[in-house]
């Protein structure tokens, strides 16, 4: 059977749009992925292997009052403390929304952090990337800290 060649234009057109934005999904996904290993692994080069410039992280929590809280810090802070960490530090996502226009994009995610293998608390992580000449680097990092997430 002869299959006519605009059907099979059609069909690479309709699965090429797809395909290239899965993988460039992937590909900033993988930056976060690498940035929670260095951590696991408290192996400060890999998580600065995925930062653009001065990286600065944001969290976002309510008080015993019901207050919103507020504080940020340098990543260097947050890599120092990761370094010093006596426990095992665990942040599992899931879940990640990725948005990529151009050169920019977003990973939306859940996560519970364990640490020592014991549930510490859980949130959201937002993370802003930017796409270098040597790939893509996390240029922000916003999360808000619960409790709980049931």
């Amino acid at each position: 059977m002869k299959i006519p060649i605009g059907l099979v234009v059609a069909a690479a057109l309709t699965t090429a749009g797809p395909v290239n934005g899965q993988t460039r999904d992937q590909d900033v996904l993988a930056v976060v992925t690498r940035f929670f290993d260095g951590m696991r692994a408290r192996d400060t080069a890999v998580i600065a292997s995925t930062l653009f410039g001065e990286v600065t992280l944001v969290t976002t929590a309510t008080d015993n009052a019901g207050k919103p809280v507020a504080r940020s810090e340098a990543m260097t802070g947050f890599m120092e403390s990761v370094a010093k960490a006596t426990g095992k530090l665990d942040e599992r996502i899931s879940s990640p929304e990725v948005r990529v226009e151009d050169n920019l994009a977003t990973v939306w995610t859940r996560y519970e952090l364990y640490v020592n293998d014991k549930y510490s608390h859980c949130g959201i992580d937002a993370f802003q990337l930017v796409k270098t000449d040597t790939g893509w680097r996390i240029s922000a990092i916003a999360d808000t800290r619960r409790a709980s997430c049931k």
